[in-house]
């Protein structure tokens, strides 16, 4: 499964990915990795969580991005969940259509039994009136993008293969 979230900068998605980690490490029978941008919130995470600092590497490009999972993955074959702080600058898709890295992400993630989790910040200011509600809910779900809001904590890419 993928789910990545939008929002806009200081609406918490960090601190959101962080208590899910954490939460999530408790029940864990595998790993539970964390990639980030910086080290900056080693001491935010708990110890039984790999935190790795994306920014160590020379991931130049998405194809890249997707090598580097893959080769966490060869090391640690108990992988649960990986959590993607920052998703777009990480897989080097600012300004990209992230479609196909979500689509290979699904894959790896059905092939190795593996969730993603992750955010990433949209551009532009909150919509007035808007109080993180769903809008266009009568549109349906086209190519696994739920309908929503793209500035807040709505989640707007969410697809799970194995079931």
């Amino acid at each position: 499964m993928v789910q990545i979230i939008a929002g806009i900068k200081g609406k918490g998605k960090t601190r959101r990915l962080l208590d899910m980690a954490n939460a999530r490490i408790k029940d864990a029978t595998g790993s539970v990795v964390y990639l980030d941008k910086s080290s900056k919130h080693m001491y935010e995470l708990s110890n039984k969580i790999r935190l790795i600092n994306v920014s160590e590497y020379n991931i130049m490009t998405s194809d890249g991005f997707l090598g580097f999972i893959s080769g966490i993955i060869s090391q640690d074959h108990d992988v649960e969940v990986m959590f993607l702080d920052s998703f777009l600058k990480l897989s080097c898709l600012e300004g990209q259509d992230m479609t196909p890295v979500i689509d290979a992400l699904e894959k790896i993630g059905d092939k190795y039994n593996i969730e993603f989790q992750g955010y990433y910040r949209a551009a532009g200011e909150r919509e007035e009136g808007c109080l993180h509600q769903p809008v266009n809910t009568d549109m349906p779900e086209q190519n696994g993008q739920l309908p929503g809001c793209p500035f807040c904590l709505y989640p707007v890419h969410r697809r799970n293969l194995s079931g």
